[in-house]
């Protein structure tokens, strides 16, 4: 860009900046006039107010409008809801879930006991089995503290939920086979979650484990009544964990009598 240039550009910038600064200061010399001219339109309008009804009604009609935008607005909520009964506010949901007897491990005896704990029955027997697997390791409900006083000396167990791969029912394979498929090195992740957040706690991780699966299969055989044999998988595979009295590699087949 060679110096004529240069200039040509600069001078029209400046007749830009020129003439918006003109335009301001014209526009400034007359905000008198546009002051006497809205003081008119308002007192037109005023007497307008005070003598037309039409005029009061459109007034009334639209201060009603942006009443209603600004409330939606404020409430972030949609204006339709506003507009229907019982729609301003969430209804509360009503629990779906029932008492069912599940197992777990008691703190004292550091044995397995049942107690009655909300379930939510819906769905397949596949998700069942996911909930009772998250159930189990979860702390004690506000809701559940009515369910007896075992409930209190139930120990806690890792969420083991987060380690299982699938889980599939085979209905046509011993009368109800559920085979539960579990990843090992997100089991290992949970034993060592699980120690870290519970630093005195008495028990060994091979213990932990065997307590856990151990309160899993009696809680299946006790809320599913379509599952008769309860079989895990390591990775895919028939295994077995090093150590852990309850052995993962057995297919496990519900007690008689239970039902």
């Amino acid at each position: 860009m060679n110096k004529e240039q240069l200039k040509e550009r600069i001078g029209a910038t400046w007749a830009i900046v020129r003439g918006f600064w003109y335009r301001t200061l014209v526009e400034a010399r007359r905000l008198p006039e546009h002051a006497r001219t809205a003081k008119t339109a308002f007192v037109r309008y005023i007497h307008r107010l005070g003598s037309e009804p039409r005029v009061r009604f459109k007034t009334l009609a639209w201060s009603i409008v942006a009443v209603f935008l600004g409330i939606s607005i404020l409430s972030s909520s949609n204006p339709y809801r506003l507009l229907v009964p019982f729609l301003a506010f969430p209804l509360p949901v009503p629990d779906e879930r029932e008492p069912i007897e599940l197992y777990g491990i008691s703190r004292e005896s550091r044995q397995s006991i049942s107690v009655r704990r909300l379930l939510d029955t819906n769905g397949d027997i596949e998700e069942r089995a996911h909930r009772i697997a998250r159930v189990i390791s979860m702390p004690p409900g506000l809701r559940e503290s009515v369910q007896g006083t075992d409930y209190y000396s139930l120990d806690y167990l890792p969420e083991f939920n987060h380690a299982i791969r699938k889980i599939w029912f085979v209905p046509d394979m011993h009368s109800g086979l559920l085979i539960i498929d579990i990843r090992r090195a997100t089991l290992d992740d949970e034993v060592q979650i699980f120690f870290s957040a519970h630093e005195a706690h008495a028990r060994t991780e091979t213990e932990i484990v065997d307590a856990y699966f151990h309160s899993l299969t009696a809680s299946i055989f006790s809320a599913i009544p379509e599952v008769q044999c309860v079989q895990y998988l390591i990775d895919g595979q028939p295994g077995s964990i090093p150590g852990v009295r309850f052995p993962l590699d057995v297919r496990y087949t519900r007690p008689d009598g239970q039902s």
